[in-house]
């Protein structure tokens, strides 16, 4: 038994570690397949209570562990010692050690805890907050924390944790906010090899709410017979809506300019009358479309960025001299939106609400159509994709019925909104 082994000789618990080993190693021998689910929830529900109670005598032992280690100039502090010897990030060993420390002061919590009735997260929450004077001068604050993190989840407790410190003390909880909005940031990472550019940052409280708020207004839902492969994560939604939060900005002149000029998508494309003679070996570099800040994109992304961007299209020669410059050319304007609403109503495909949908070109702007009515089309952002990614097509009969045809060869057509 390896973790026996763990152990430096005979020890007054030895042989209770060796119980809890053998009853580990004969709970892991069952398959979980073969219970009914059911049963799957109820053991669930009891490993999930070990696992918390276990955490509890384990931030019992870190104390102990902590006050009665050697001492010298060149030992590790005990969050090193964490990391390394139980294999735990920087970050879980500080909170792990700060807990143990300060629930030795609080017996309730630690009881809690070791009955199961809170776990890890839990015990962080209630420790780092009753660290804090102006909390634990209040009679009442242990007893209340300790109730709301038997009742709910640890978001829902940090939220409620940090109202009350807020409370205790409004004018260090300002000096707080003004402190923590100095380490705020956004950051690009450099493009992967298919092109995909990491975004990390950190949001001060104000900000964050303000980009969730306009974020949640912006997720639209995908149409209910997108088949299962083409639905989006809420993750990609999220994705999705932050990238048309940017596309408004850019759509409504609502940007300062720079360089002289409004921002706007520049595309980098190889001259028409120059590519169609050139192989792929002859083209490797100049000869496809690029973003300016990002690099090489696909003849797809291109074309599809005429649909619903503003951009200018930049034409290169084959050593990426520019050529000609074309015009910018903007997504339907509020007018033609209306227009195209009045007409459509709704998601020509789907039947989803005008207010998730965008404008389509039909005829795509890279191909030469235009931007007018009979050449636009309102699609959700779900069917959008279906003919922009998946191969669906799409066209318009003189009467407004709009016909679509699935990769397959299926013709679905739409009549006009009534």
């Amino acid at each position: 038994m390896s973790v026996l082994r763990e152990l430096p000789g005979p020890t007054r618990l030895q042989p209770r570690v060796a119980e809890l080993v053998e009853a580990v190693d004969g709970l892991v021998a069952q398959d979980p397949r073969q219970l009914h689910p059911d049963e799957l929830g109820g053991v669930l529900k009891a490993v999930q209570t070990l696992i918390d109670r276990l955490a509890g005598y384990r931030a019992r032992c870190l104390n102990a562990f902590d006050q009665r280690r050697p001492r010298s100039d060149g030992s590790a502090p005990t969050a090193q010692w964490v990391r390394g010897a139980l294999r735990q990030s920087a970050g879980d060993a500080d909170r792990q050690v700060h807990t143990a420390r300060q629930l030795e002061e609080r017996p309730a919590v630690q009881a809690a805890f070791d009955a199961g009735r809170i776990g890890q997260r839990a015990a962080d929450i209630l420790a780092d907050t009753l660290a804090d004077p102006h909390v634990r001068d209040l009679p009442w604050a242990e007893s209340t924390l300790l109730e709301w993190a038997q009742s709910w989840d640890p978001g829902i407790v940090a939220r409620k944790a940090r109202q009350l410190r807020v409370a205790a003390h409004q004018e260090r909880a300002a000096a707080e906010e003004a402190a923590a909005r100095r380490r705020r940031y956004v950051r690009f990472d450099d493009p992967d090899r298919d092109g995909m550019v990491g975004l990390r940052g950190l949001l001060d409280p104000v900000s964050s709410e303000v980009l969730k708020t306009a974020i949640s207004a912006l997720m639209r839902p995908d149409p209910t017979d997108l088949p299962a492969g083409q639905r989006r994560t809420a993750d990609q939604r999220r994705h999705d809506a932050l990238v048309t939060l940017a596309e408004l900005a850019l759509d409504h002149d609502r940007l300062p300019a720079v360089a002289k000029r409004r921002p706007h998508v520049l595309l980098v494309l190889p001259h028409p009358d120059l590519r169609g003679g050139l192989q792929v070996e002859d083209r490797a570099e100049a000869m496809v479309a690029e973003l300016a800040h990002t690099g090489a994109v696909s003849d797809a992304t291109a074309a599809r960025l005429g649909c619903d961007a503003d951009w200018t299209p930049v034409f290169v020669d084959p050593q990426g001299v520019p050529l000609d410059l074309g015009r910018t050319q903007r997504s339907a304007s509020a007018q033609q939106m209306d227009a195209l609403v009045v007409r459509d109503r709704r998601c020509r495909r789907c039947g989803a609400p005008s207010s998730n949908c965008q404008a389509h070109h039909i005829r795509w702007w890279r191909s030469g159509g235009a931007t007018d009515l009979a050449n636009l089309v309102l699609l959700c952002w779900g069917c959008h994709s279906l003919v922009h990614d998946h191969g669906w097509q799409v066209r318009l009969l003189p009467d407004a019925t709009a016909v679509f045809t699935a990769p397959d060869g299926t013709v679905h057509r739409r009549g006009p909104a009534p």
